[in-house]
């Protein structure tokens, strides 16, 4: 072979100038797991200088908890051809700080060498927890900013920021809410900020921290040189947001940061539909489709949850319509369809500053409120005032009243007041309707 042609050999020196220049951190242990070479960038990952890891064994740098599952793991490496694996292990590393930063870690024996054991690779591997972590939170419907708290921590390591802010609910002028991870402490007060232009104009915006008035006098913000505040694509279910990145320096994303940008805020968006789905399933599950009044099951819960607090100034109204009956019987069911949704409109209006009414069947609604008895005796008679206007079904008035059970506390629980609205409102039923009869207090 012509010498020119002939490859040239890397010698030891060159080699460990490669090693020691790689950004991912590399140690060498002899069969006793004694490291006998460290590579220059174990400070950047680990916190120590190459010299105060020689002779320390690589377990000492494993939490207590992991050690079990490290020997394991190595044992296994050593042997990846006879086993048919050579896949990094994810684990745990103690800096010299003491805090935890988790690697994935690789391991190939050493052949030919004068060294007998194994040369460790180490791969970065917060970002991955971190995005483990978003995605068990959001399959398990946890609050978004919990949900976000852990995604934005996954994205500001991928990016080597400082930290990444989501701000979603926009209308227009604010937004709903602002969650995520090391970001600068009350951004959510800041009006007019990139984000807000983000999502108005649809546009990312790229500014020095020092360029933008809004952040002036901000100390929080003052200490970031830069932020990208970039808007999702629109979606029908949510509203605008944005997603904002802090950085340490002022400079625009390169072309490198495009994946792992665009990776994001597909994310952030797929946490945002998934809430604003659960939310409406919820919502649906909680409330009466005809009327979107709450239903009995949404009812009684807040209503327990009340006693379960221990408020006694509690009331419960057990409300049935009079003459309903005869509307479906002369007009049909769609008809009465239509007066229970006017019903539920005047009976929402009426229990205005009281409470929340409800439906829990046919033409029955329930109204809770929390507040003295005289006010809950006057609550009961607006509700039957609500009907006191007629109504009106294709072009004939109808003739409805509302007779209405009231049920005072204090109370042991939601049933014991429904029994007790109940049987008070069939007095009430009894002395010819529209009015109000009130169930004799119970001493507790």
């Amino acid at each position: 072979m012509d010498e020119a042609a002939r490859p040239q050999v890397i010698s030891d020196v060159a080699f460990r100038v490669i090693v020691d220049t790689l950004t991912l951190p590399v140690l060498v242990a002899d069969g006793t797991g004694t490291v006998v070479y460290a590579g220059g960038s174990v400070e950047a990952s680990f916190g120590y200088e190459p010299h105060e890891i020689l002779g320390r064994n690589v377990i000492e740098f494993t939490p207590p908890e992991e050690v079990e599952r490290a020997l394991q793991s190595i044992e296994e490496l050593t042997r990846a051809d006879d086993l048919g694996i050579a896949v990094p292990t994810a684990f745990p590393i103690i800096r010299k700080d003491g805090t935890l930063t988790w690697m994935a870690i690789g391991a190939v024996p050493l052949f030919d060498t004068d060294v007998e054991g194994m040369t460790f690779y180490f791969l970065p591997w917060d970002a991955q927890l971190h995005f483990d972590e978003f995605f068990a939170a959001l399959l398990a419907g946890d609050p978004l900013d919990v949900v976000f708290a852990r995604l934005a921590l996954s994205i500001a390591i991928s990016m080597e920021s400082l930290g990444v802010s989501i701000h979603h609910g926009f209308d227009g002028v604010h937004f709903e809410s602002v969650d995520g991870a090391g970001h600068p402490l009350g951004i959510e007060r800041i009006a007019d900020a990139p984000w807000h232009e983000a999502a108005r104009s649809g546009e990312p915006q790229y500014v020095r921290t020092v360029d933008v008035e809004a952040f002036a006098g901000h100390t929080a913000v003052e200490e970031a040189a830069g932020c990208w505040a970039i808007p999702l694509v629109p979606h029908r279910s949510i509203e605008p947001a944005v997603m904002t990145v802090w950085r340490a320096v002022d400079t625009p994303p390169v072309r490198a940061h495009d994946f792992v940008i665009l990776r994001s805020l597909r994310y952030v968006q797929l946490a945002l539909v998934r809430s604003a789905e659960h939310r409406q399933l919820s919502d649906l599950a909680d409330h009466d489709h005809l009327t979107g009044l709450a239903n009995r099951g949404l009812f009684q819960r807040t209503v327990q949850a009340e006693l379960a607090a221990g408020s006694t100034d509690v009331a419960l109204m057990y409300c049935d319509l009079d003459g309903f009956k005869a509307v479906n019987d002369h007009f049909g069911h769609g008809a009465g369809d239509e007066v229970l949704v006017e019903v539920a409109r005047r009976l929402r209006r009426a229990a205005e500053g009281f409470g929340e009414v409800a439906r829990i069947g046919g033409d029955e609604f329930t109204l809770f409120v929390r507040t003295d008895a005289d006010s809950a005796r006057a609550a009961a008679r607006r509700l039957v005032e609500a009907l006191d206007a007629p109504i009106e079904v294709l072009g004939r008035v109808v003739p409805l009243g509302l007779s209405v059970g009231l049920a005072i506390g204090p109370a042991r629980s939601v049933d014991e007041l429904m029994r007790r609205a109940d049987a008070a409102l069939y007095t009430a039923k009894r002395a010819g309707g529209s009015r109000v009869a009130e169930a004799p207090l119970v001493s507790n």
